[in-house]
């Protein structure tokens, strides 16, 4: 096997694992809505890395496309549980706020449907070939439509969502800002990372996204027990109504 590709899978193993981690975490801290948040995005995420994981060691074009399917479970959802998470981190109220979750969701549901459907209309992938040019089989991807839809709505969620965290650093106070200034930077590393693949600059068409992940997720580990992340937040929530920003 080639050096690159092994080393590449273990490092998406490893994504996956620390994504894992903090689901469990997440999931034992169910009963509070924040954590059901970062639940939702870290499995997201990890069904990436794992779909990615399997991808790239999958040696046939049939394997591959299979393993995409499982890819776009997650990626398909990962900008929605974003913006959601922001939502429920910062206390952000619209007057719409309910609407544009379900709008949200909705997105979402299509893009997986119209991923997992490809073949029959091509409106996600137009085809998927291996790269020939790549020294391990790959998926070389030419985008349809709603892929190219997905991408714009995925950037459009990060910058939404840390636009939202922006607003409630700056009318905060330290240390209770500190965790939304945390959180905003943590997702410019996979945001970084995903615009330089969008623009083609990866050798392979090697996806570095599920990788990325790592620094979030080790960021959300260390707040979790560094900050008690999942300890001030409901007590944050419990305080009066000027802890939250209103938007209408």
């Amino acid at each position: 096997m080639y050096f690159p590709r092994i080393f590449f899978i273990i490092l998406c193993l490893f994504s996956f694992f620390t994504l894992i981690s903090v689901c469990i975490i997440a999931w034992e801290k169910r009963n509070i809505p924040f954590s059901k948040c970062v639940l939702f995005l870290t499995s997201s995420a990890a069904i990436y890395a794992l779909g990615y994981t399997c991808e790239l060691s999958s040696n046939s074009l049939t394997a591959i496309k299979f393993w995409l399917h499982i890819e776009n479970i997650g990626v398909s959802f990962i900008p929605t549980a974003w913006i959601i998470l922001s939502l429920q981190h910062t206390g952000l109220r619209f007057k719409y706020n309910k609407l544009l979750i379900a709008f949200l969701l909705i997105f979402s549901s299509i893009t997986l449907i119209l991923s997992v459907t490809t073949d029959l209309h091509n409106l996600y992938y137009k085809s998927v070939t291996l790269n020939t040019a790549a020294p391990f089989p790959i998926a070389k991807i030419k985008a349809g439509l709603w892929y190219d839809i997905h991408i714009v709505f995925n950037n459009a969620a990060v910058l939404l969502g840390n636009i939202f965290y922006l607003i409630y650093w700056r009318k905060s106070v330290y240390p209770e800002n500190q965790p939304a200034l945390i959180f905003f930077l943590s997702s410019l590393f996979p945001w970084i990372i995903a615009l330089i693949y969008t623009c083609g600059y990866i050798p392979w068409g090697l996806d570095p996204s599920p990788v990325s992940f790592l620094v979030p997720s080790i960021v959300y580990g260390w707040a979790i027990y560094s900050l008690d992340l999942f300890e001030i937040i409901p007590l944050a929530q419990k305080k009066s109504s000027k802890h939250y920003l209103m938007l209408s």
